[in-house]
């Protein structure tokens, strides 16, 4: 029978182990995305009335978009922030971690500036990214000779 299934097997339990720290540590990284996002809405957009019309919101509102549009930009710039795709990360298990970071702040500057954007790609990208690194961490740790070599 082969160890990837066998509940008996060691290698099963140490990759279930691995897959529910990558978890737990994705959904915390998730939550607090999440968090400052909300966070940032709620300082940077007014809480908008029901009774909507046109030219109703304040007149700030388009200087904060507007920034927030600039910002993203120049984060695109001068970053290595980039439109990753979600369907070639599944096909080859593997996301760069490297784009990460610069792209998951250009989607909190999107968020936080009102863009019609939802929090879902950017917090997977986020937990593929860190799963990733962790794990191509660890190979690079488990490569190294040791003190017996």
């Amino acid at each position: 029978m082969s160890d990837d299934f066998n509940l008996k097997s060691r290698i099963f339990w140490k990759r279930m182990g691995w897959g529910l720290f990558l978890g737990l540590i994705s959904a915390i990284s998730a939550f607090i995305f999440i968090m400052v996002m909300n966070l940032g809405q709620s300082i940077f957009l007014p809480h908008l009335t029901d009774n909507w019309t046109l030219f109703s919101g304040p007149w700030w509102i388009v200087v904060v978009i507007t920034g927030a549009g600039l910002l993203v930009g120049l984060i695109h710039r001068y970053t290595l922030a980039q439109e990753m795709n979600a369907f070639d990360a599944v096909d080859k298990g593997y996301l760069d971690p490297k784009p990460v970071p610069s792209s998951l702040l250009a989607s909190l500057v999107s968020l936080v500036g009102g863009f019609s954007l939802g929090p879902e790609v950017p917090t997977g990208f986020l937990a593929a990214g860190l799963a990733s690194w962790i794990s191509g961490a660890l190979i690079w740790i488990w490569k190294q000779p040791g003190p017996m070599s």
